[in-house]
């Protein structure tokens, strides 16, 4: 059966992946002053959707389809958009690059840039600080997850590799989840902890960080 090849070029990969985490000590992140006991937040982040658009009622047949080939098979519904996506990668040239080589078995696929959105908490600038510091954390697993996916695609990464780095972001995103209450934080954690037990295949991990991006831009939405 032929599979989606869905991993970046190595050189695109690691460049990729040393951006990602990057982002999380760079000042690429604002919070805006306080105005009236609300304060702005703002968390510059984009990444790309490798996706197969679908409606809810075929959502469930594609995703199969999709998780069969190696895909994610994360069903996105996200700034108007319905789609199951295979993948999600954080810059331009790694998805392109992807989406190039994909050829035949890429009918009907396509790239679906998705940036989180400014948006104002309640809670002044302390607030808005703690909100920003999640946001850092969750692309920080979502980058980890990201290069635990690539490694089980190309061998780099042993099973035991993968589980560790998995199961590392299951406990952060557990703390998280604690600290800040967010119950669809807790959601994505229990998504981390399905990947502890069984054979892991890239496409498991790939639909987890799938999710965590999906939630990252969609912040306006859970903690406004």
């Amino acid at each position: 059966m032929k599979v989606f090849s869905l991993r970046a070029p190595r050189g695109a990969l690691f460049a990729a992946a040393g951006v990602a985490l990057l982002v999380c000590l760079i000042a690429s992140c604002a919070a805006a002053l306080t105005v009236e006991g609300t304060a702005r937040v703002e968390f510059s982040r984009t990444y790309q959707f490798l996706v197969r658009d679908c409606d809810a009622e075929a959502a469930a047949a594609v995703s199969g389809e999709v998780s069969s080939l190696g895909g994610a098979g994360y069903y996105l519904q996200a700034e108007g958009e319905s789609a199951v996506v295979l993948a999600v990668y954080p810059d331009e040239a790694s998805a392109h690059s992807v989406l190039d080589g994909m050829k035949d078995e890429g009918e009907g696929v396509r790239l679906l840039a998705l940036a989180a959105q400014p948006f104002s908490v309640r809670g002044g600038a302390e607030q808005a600080a703690r909100v920003l510091a999640q946001l850092r954390t969750l692309d920080t697993c979502a980058s980890l997850l990201y290069r635990a996916a690539n490694g089980l695609a190309t061998g780099e990464f042993s099973q035991a590799e993968a589980r560790a780095a998995a199961d590392g972001v299951r406990r952060v995103l557990e703390g998280l989840a604690a600290s800040s209450g967010e119950g669809e934080i807790g959601d994505l954690a229990e998504a981390c902890r399905s990947l502890a037990s069984g054979i892991l295949f890239s496409r498991d991990v790939r639909r987890v960080q799938a999710e965590i991006c999906a939630k990252i831009v969609s912040a306006h939405e859970i903690f406004a």
